[in-house]
């Protein structure tokens, strides 16, 4: 009984696996130009938990393509402490985040704001339009002893 035991252990430390993140998120993105060739851009966020032991304290989202002006962030109790970073034409932004939810599915919201006007170029009586990537994360967490 003990071999199959200790056979059993080791088969079981060398089985990968595999775990789900943290969290889940969504990004609604709206796009709104004039007549010039400006934007307005509203990202709505949606950080979802998938545990009850964590909750996210910081947001990060580069924007690649796109110079970003007049950057504004705020959640359902007013603005939220931003950080931004220029660097090769990529502006990384760091949210703060104060208000998020704690428990399993919970859904933590934000929304970004911002306005471009790199994102539109007139060639002749055409517009041409380049939307940005972006790459989003969750860097920082926190546990919460329950």
């Amino acid at each position: 009984m003990i071999v199959f035991l200790i056979i059993f252990l080791f088969f079981q430390s060398i089985i990968p696996s595999y775990g789900i993140n943290e969290f889940t998120t969504n990004q609604e993105i709206t796009y709104q130009f004039d007549s010039q060739g400006n934007a307005q851009v509203e990202h709505k966020i949606s950080i979802i938990n998938n545990f009850s032991q964590f909750y996210p304290t910081e947001y990060n989202l580069s924007l690649s393509g796109s110079q970003a002006a007049d950057i504004q962030a705020f959640d359902s109790n007013g603005n939220i402490p931003l950080d931004i970073i220029e660097n090769n034409g990529e502006t990384k932004l760091s949210l703060k985040l104060t208000n998020s939810k704690t428990g399993k599915n919970q859904i933590t919201q934000l929304t970004l704001r911002y306005s471009s006007d790199s994102l539109a170029k007139k060639r002749g009586k055409t517009w041409e339009i380049s939307l940005p990537q972006f790459q989003d994360s969750l860097n920082s967490v926190t546990n919460i002893n329950l």
